[in-house]
């Protein structure tokens, strides 16, 4: 039963964390001659299904009535008003078990969480952070007009929700259907419980900690349940580093046409220094994997410190941001999309296609050039 931040907790809350950063780039000025999806129209005549509404389940949450005879009646008339994001929260996000399952420890559990003082400081925290989210519901209700307009086919969560869950993952999906955002996640990069002891978030992660960062990690979650890396994890073990660039280009490449006027520094996660540091050294970045035999190489061992988040990527100098590959990978599409213009637009066949990293890569005939 969750009653203050504890070691577990804090493991829990650097892991979601880094797990569920957006990572990704808008195209710079320097490249707005490169043909992109149209985005431009008017977002306002949206039809209804574009529209985001969030519901705030933290605050149904904590006005349950803990009193006795009071309490098992007010669950369950808000696991009625909730019936698909009740059992998500208490089974998924705080694993407290099913709601069907024997002796209904979801429920003890839950009692512990919503009495407990440092958990209902937090949420008074979120709630003096967040007392409304209509400009996130306008940021996320064009981003899903722009994402429609890419994919007609292809529906936006029918449910988008609110909650505190004393610092699990920062935003979740569950396949198309439902988008959840942890409130308490976005406090802040100078929130005092990151710098606790017992937390400690490292800087590079908790700088992210801002509400200007939700829309943009919202979307890469959304982007990466809808288009998986591989269909399964048998087809992930196979692939090579450049897939992983390619796929990771192709989401940013996405992020890119969603969320269009949203700056390069939100959307990868790098703060502008290393950004400018990745389009000064593209050609030596480019010339390490290649000196290194990397690119076609299929052990994740070999490659793994490349594709995920860290401080800076190793082996290059302390300037490099993390997880270079997904920079990379942006470029290779950038390049790619400019000798093949019309695949902008049937980016489905784009993002169809796995395992074609070594195919997108010829194509796009990318290599930077040392000046």
């Amino acid at each position: 039963m969750p009653t203050k931040v504890t070691s577990n907790t804090a493991n829990c809350l650097v892991v979601c964390f880094a797990f569920c950063l957006i990572i990704a780039l808008i195209f710079s000025s320097s490249s707005c001659n490169q043909k992109q999806p149209d985005t431009t129209a008017n977002t306002a005549n949206n039809t209804n299904s574009s529209q985001i509404k969030i519901k705030r389940f933290e605050q149904a949450l904590f006005t349950v009535d803990t009193s006795a005879g009071n309490y098992v009646p007010s669950v369950k008339a808000l696991i009625q008003q909730y019936p698909d994001i009740f059992p998500l929260f208490s089974e998924q996000i705080m694993q407290w078990g099913g709601i069907n399952d024997p002796g209904e420890n979801y429920l003890y559990a839950l009692k512990g969480f919503i009495s407990n003082s440092d958990v209902r400081g937090l949420y008074q925290t979120t709630q003096e952070k967040f007392p409304n989210l209509s400009q996130l519901e306008a940021e996320l209700t064009a981003a899903f007009a722009n994402y429609q307009r890419l994919f007609p086919n292809r529906s936006i969560p029918k449910q988008v929700f609110s909650h505190i869950s004393t610092f699990g993952p920062a935003v979740l999906t569950v396949d198309s259907a439902m988008l959840g955002i942890n409130l308490d996640m976005f406090l802040g990069r100078n929130f005092d419980v990151y710098r606790m002891r017992e937390v400690n978030i490292p800087e590079y992660l908790s700088r992210r900690a801002e509400p200007p960062y939700i829309t943009p990690m919202a979307m890469q979650a959304y982007l990466q349940g809808i288009f998986p890396i591989a269909p399964s994890e048998k087809d992930k073990s196979s692939l090579k580093l450049i897939d992983y660039m390619v796929y990771q280009g192709k989401i940013l490449y996405l992020l890119d046409a969603v969320l269009p006027k949203t700056p390069d520094t939100l959307k990868i996660g790098y703060t502008a220094q290393q950004l400018e540091w990745c389009q000064q050294e593209e050609a030596n970045i480019w010339t390490f994997f290649i000196d290194k035999e990397l690119l076609f190489n299929a052990n994740y061992h070999d490659f793994f410190k490349f594709v995920n988040e860290a401080p800076t990527t190793n082996e290059m100098p302390p300037q490099s941001p993390g997880k270079i590959s997904a920079w990379v990978g942006w470029q290779i599409i950038k390049a790619y999309l400019k000798q093949n213009p019309n695949a902008a637009n049937n980016l489905s066949e784009l993002m169809r296609l796995h395992n074609n990293g070594q195919q997108i890569l010829t194509e796009s005939k990318y290599k930077p050039k040392l000046e």
